[in-house]
């Protein structure tokens, strides 16, 4: 059964603040993403722009 989860959509550049790269995303995209294929999830950085939660498959994508 698939979640309907609100993504992210990340850059693959890192943002370089305070001499630490993080992750950033620019924008949201909503879609169903079934749960068995989510194998972790964690939240980017609070120096980005927009707050998000990228979510780790696992084959190993983030989304």
């Amino acid at each position: 059964l698939a979640a309907l989860l609100l993504l992210a959509l990340c850059s693959s550049a890192v943002a370089h603040l305070d001499g630490l790269p993080s992750t950033c995303c620019f924008s949201y995209v909503q879609r169903p993403v079934p749960r068995s294929l989510i194998a972790s999830a964690y939240i980017t950085s609070s120096k980005c722009r927009l707050p998000a939660v990228i979510l780790v498959t696992k084959k190993g994508r983030e989304i």
